[in-house]
């Protein structure tokens, strides 16, 4: 592994654990300053602290999710919007937003513990023998909290996102303004405007399971520090 992708795996386990661009970046960098010389330690040492926190409570994320999206009413987003300027390139890109936002937020629904096993599980691809000594655990309780949050996420997500069943009831272009209006998304700041070139194609697509769909969730990438 390059040391490029061992950053990219190091900065994605903390962004999809923490959800915050910032903080997931002054998380990687203090996990590498402290193992300066010990490159194969890092994963370890930035899952660490979350398994420590194992047995504390869950946020109910999901809670927040449709108290902020899934309302009576919808704010409407058209290419007039100040953020859109008339570019249905802009639009995707803070559609893409919304649901990588969303979806992240989602994921901190879940129990720490099934939340780390998650993302080193379906999004990372470690092997469960790789899963277990990067989380100081047993096999057997990486497939059960490998079972256990995919069942949550596709409990919530399996009869709301359009993402999992085009026939759900919530789709991003319905909820954008809403995410907008309340905070929950904004213009990404990782996005140039030289980059919007032609993108005129809907970000929206249709996954089979949960895995797939935050296999391929879009992400904020930054270069190696």
């Amino acid at each position: 592994m390059t040391d490029t992708q061992q950053f990219e795996q190091l900065y994605t386990f903390a962004l999809y654990m923490i959800g915050s661009a910032d903080e997931a970046l002054a998380l990687v960098r203090d996990v590498m300053a402290q193992h300066p010389n010990e490159p194969e330690a890092w994963l370890q040492a930035l899952v660490a602290p979350f398994m420590l926190k194992k047995k504390t409570p869950r946020v109910d994320r999901f809670a927040e999710l449709d108290d902020i999206l899934r309302t009576y009413s919808t704010i409407p987003v058209d290419l007039s919007h100040p953020l859109v300027r008339g570019d249905i390139g802009r639009l995707n890109v803070l559609l893409a937003e919304l649901q990588r936002t969303c979806l992240l937020t989602t994921l901190r629904g879940l129990t720490v513990e099934r939340r780390v096993v998650f993302i080193l599980r379906r999004v990372l691809g470690l092997s469960v023998d790789d899963c277990a000594t990067v989380c100081g655990t047993t096999t057997a309780g990486i497939a059960v909290a490998d079972v256990r949050g995919r069942q949550d996420l596709e409990n919530y997500l399996g009869v709301r996102c359009e993402h999992l069943d085009a026939a759900n009831s919530c789709h991003c272009a319905a909820r954008l303004g809403n995410a907008l209006d309340r905070g929950l998304v904004r213009w990404p700041e990782q996005v140039r405007e030289v980059s919007l070139a032609g993108r005129t194609g809907s970000p929206a697509q249709t996954f089979g399971t949960v895995s797939d769909l935050y296999a391929r969730l879009p992400r904020v990438r930054l270069p190696v520090v």
